[in-house]
């Protein structure tokens, strides 16, 4: 009777579920096995059970592989945005990428730096499309003529800079504490200190300067003579001839033979603490300059270990009575900035 009992019970119910995750095997095993040691089972009881199992399974999820992480993002310097704008006349959606000025700074820079420095000749356009052509010694720091024999960028930048703020009498640059925005170089004289091929002197003799006057050492001033007779020709202007003098002169010796002060003082590529200190060539500023004239410096930054340039030359330029200005790159010329170099407005107390 019981086991009979037992049979037809078992009989009438449904069939058992499927078995159960790894993780929950032998708590299964284990009910499954008090089941059948009690033989009787209620039917609502094990219709529970099975429900019990499968919700169990429904909730229950593998674990998932972490997603990769987001690739870096560019540094907004480098990124280009996306401007919509609407046309007016067709209402339609036009999308151009501006790209950022950094970015567009770097482009423009491949078109130019480095690609003539080791060439015969350095070629320069100015805004008015006159083409000279300058002639330079390649490596001539181990010719014994300096590093000046070469166009560098400093003085491509500077000149363009020049150009950018004396090229046009009518602009008006904003600047916060120069006049040199207000005329063109007509009626002030020049002085380019350390001017190697000559090429910043020369682009003021170009945009009109009556008097200009070039300086370096000796060894390298038979380059900077040559180049004032071929931009002569070249631009057609004999008297850039006569406008442009060519003085070999020490940092820190008396100029009032060259004809000092001068409205407008340039110095490009000339602070190089490991080669030339700085203290002669601010006591040279001095000599050369007046309550009223203006220098420009166009330093190109060099990583030196002892020193940093940028933060030294300022404090001894303060140390000597200068007002110290960082001419920020928005009166720069816009095709020629670089991140590396900057331009300085010193002007005596």
């Amino acid at each position: 009777g019981a086991g009979g009992s037992g049979d037809l019970e078992w009989a009438r119910m449904p069939p058992p579920p499927p078995p159960p995750l790894a993780k929950e095997e032998n708590a299964a095993t284990s009910s499954n096995n008090n089941s059948n040691s009690n033989g009787h089972q209620d039917t609502h009881q094990c219709e529970n059970d099975d429900h019990k199992n499968n919700s169990t399974k429904r909730n229950t999820h593998a674990p998932q592989t972490p997603l990769p992480p987001a690739p870096p993002q560019p540094p907004p310097s480098l990124t280009a945005t996306t401007v919509v704008k609407r046309t007016r006349k067709t209402g339609r959606f036009l999308h151009k990428k501006r790209w950022s000025a950094s970015l567009r700074n770097k482009i423009k820079a491949l078109e130019w730096r480095g690609r003539f420095t080791t060439a015969e000749f350095y070629p320069y356009t100015t805004e008015k499309k006159v083409s000279i052509k300058l002639r330079q010694t390649v490596c001539g720091e181990r010719k014994g003529l300096g590093t000046g024999s070469t166009v560098w960028e400093g003085g491509q930048v500077l000149s363009k800079f020049l150009e950018h703020t004396y090229g046009n009498s009518q602009s008006s640059q904003s600047s916060q504490s120069s006049q040199s925005s207000q005329s063109s170089l007509l009626g002030k004289s020049i002085i380019d200190l350390g001017s190697g091929t000559g090429i910043a002197g020369l682009v003021g003799a170009i945009l009109g300067s009556p008097r200009v006057v070039l300086t370096d050492q000796k060894q390298v001033l038979f380059l900077t003579r040559s180049n004032v007779k071929l931009v002569a020709e070249q631009v057609g202007d004999p008297s850039i001839e006569k406008r442009v003098s060519v003085f070999e002169y020490n940092w820190g010796d008396d100029a009032a033979s060259m004809g000092a002060p001068f409205d407008v003082v340039l110095v490009a590529d000339c602070i190089v603490p490991k080669l030339y200190p700085m203290p002669p060539l601010i006591d040279a500023l001095k000599r050369v300059s007046g309550p009223d004239s203006v220098i420009w410096i166009c330093y190109d930054h060099r990583i030196n270990s002892q020193v940093d340039p940028r933060i030294k030359f300022r404090e001894l330029c303060e140390e000597a009575g200068f007002t110290f200005r960082n001419v920020p790159e928005s009166e720069w010329h816009k095709d020629y900035i670089l991140e590396d170099c900057y331009i300085w407005e010193l002007r005596l107390r």
